[in-house]
């Protein structure tokens, strides 16, 4: 229906000692020409911006991304993802996220997201 909010897969991701780090929200896109599906990822405030955020799945190929803006929820990268960005997905176990802190430009920060379910996760909001 026209109006209604798309259904979304979301997954707040934490550090090793258990605090929220990121999130990251994924939709399906009808008419998003090679993106079919779209990511919005958000990392915190005083993230090294040059350093971009960068994304592996099952230690794969990792691939970085630019921050699009700043706001008072943190520093968010935008992207969309292909069809062959979606098959690694749905392959894959975990992704891992890593991210620099503006103030220690010399220590990253990681975070993994499960993979687990995203298929039918996936299949469920493409309906």
């Amino acid at each position: 229906e026209e109006g209604e909010d798309p259904c979304q897969m979301y997954q707040l991701l934490n550090d090793a000692d258990g605090n929220a780090v990121a999130e990251i929200a994924i939709v399906v896109l009808q008419n998003g020409g090679q993106a079919v599906a779209g990511a919005t990822i958000v990392a915190p405030l005083e993230t090294l911006l040059t350093e971009q955020l960068t994304l592996r799945v099952d230690g794969g190929q990792a691939r970085r991304f630019p921050f699009n803006f700043c706001n008072v929820g943190g520093c968010v990268t935008r992207l969309g993802l292909t069809e062959q960005d979606v098959a690694l997905f749905r392959r894959g176990a975990e992704a891992t996220l890593r991210m620099v802190p503006a103030a220690a430009p010399d220590q990253d920060v990681t975070v993994t997201m499960s993979l687990s379910g995203f298929t039918a996760a996936f299949n469920a909001a493409a309906e």
